[in-house]
């Protein structure tokens, strides 16, 4: 409709020419002749495919006559699987051993309540800072909370929201056991008894009192408490039977000689490696050989005589803390071990 002095003639000729000189880029084999141009090869196939830019910046190459682009796949190196050459710490001829160069905890301020107690624990020397900052003092409570529960509770003295989430395990993410309601006529009968001592630092010892058997006693070691590193242990009886300790695909009795690391990973089956989840807890289960006046003798072996009564006794011990945790089962011990 409007005057132009490019008519539909010229405008017809130009874009053939365009069409062949793109027709010319696409098929490097075709020869082309258009608006008096001479024949030639595309420049794309006589050039290196390696060396080839697109449009897009990214790389080209010609497969089978045909031009497409292709991005790099990283790929991870061997040598990634190549790790440092770490030496697990309780295999390790030449680690410190926290016993003996740190001064454990004294207590004092002790106040009693009607459901236990409460103290202030301070280190009973220098620190030794073996594998952290020690903790200068710490908060004790002991609470009886049933008949057949106890509750002992070592806390950081010092807490506020700069260090909170490190020592506390929020009540809503993992229960924390309290007094029944019944508690205050209840534990008045309970079958558990908490003594302390600090010859020659702060150690606490729990027994049956039916039985006088020791459930877990800290006397003759020290408790290392630090910002990194925590460790109590226990004697066990001979030929101890224990139960637990998960989430791990293992034996039901857990045997005398068995470390277990407990650091939850989200894998498969492995044998005696974590799986999904942090359990722990462990059952301990005691037998005993009865006479005709009813004294109890414990049983050490795995032996038994057909014609003797026995009775068994059970006691579970709960570790709350969702760090990770090594626990060192032991001839004749049991040591706990936390990060």
């Amino acid at each position: 409709m409007f005057g132009s002095p490019f008519s539909a003639a010229n405008a017809f000729a130009h874009l053939m020419l365009q069409l062949a000189k793109f027709s010319c880029a696409q098929s490097p084999d075709v020869d082309t002749e258009a608006a008096g141009s001479s024949s030639s090869q595309s420049a794309i196939g006589a050039t290196p495919a390696a060396v080839l830019p697109s449009m897009t910046g990214s790389p080209v190459a010609t497969v089978n006559g045909t031009v497409s682009t292709f991005r790099p796949i990283f790929t991870v190196p061997p040598e990634a699987d190549i790790g440092a050459a770490l030496i697990p710490n309780i295999v390790d001829p030449q680690a410190v051993d926290a016993q003996t160069v740190c001064p454990g905890y004294s207590a004092s301020n002790v106040i009693r309540s009607p459901y236990g107690l409460s103290a202030t624990l301070s280190l009973a020397g220098p620190a030794c800072n073996v594998y952290g900052t020690d903790i200068d003092t710490l908060n004790l409570t002991v609470e009886y909370q049933s008949a057949d529960r106890l509750s002992i509770r070592i806390v950081p003295a010092l807490i506020d929201s700069t260090n909170q989430s490190y020592y506390i395990l929020p009540d809503h993410l993992v229960h924390q056991p309290t007094r029944d309601s019944d508690a205050n006529m209840t534990s008045l009968k309970s079958d558990l008894s908490f003594v302390w001592s600090n010859e020659p630092s702060f150690s606490f010892t729990v027994f049956r009192v039916s039985t006088g058997d020791t459930l877990f006693s800290t006397e003759g070691t020290k408790l290392i408490f630090e910002n990194q590193f925590i460790e109590f242990a226990s004697p066990l009886p001979e030929n101890y039977n224990l139960y637990g300790l998960g989430e791990s695909i293992h034996g039901l009795r857990l045997g005398n000689n068995f470390t277990k690391t407990i650091y939850a990973a989200d894998v498969g089956d492995p044998i005696d490696e974590n799986i999904y989840g942090s359990h722990p807890f462990y059952l301990d289960t005691r037998y005993y050989e009865t006479d005709s006046d009813g004294n109890l003798t414990l049983v050490t072996s795995n032996t038994t005589n057909a014609t003797a009564d026995y009775v068994s006794y059970s006691h579970g011990i709960y570790n709350r803390n969702a760090h990770g945790q090594e626990i060192l089962l032991r001839p004749s011990n049991i040591t706990w071990r936390l990060l």
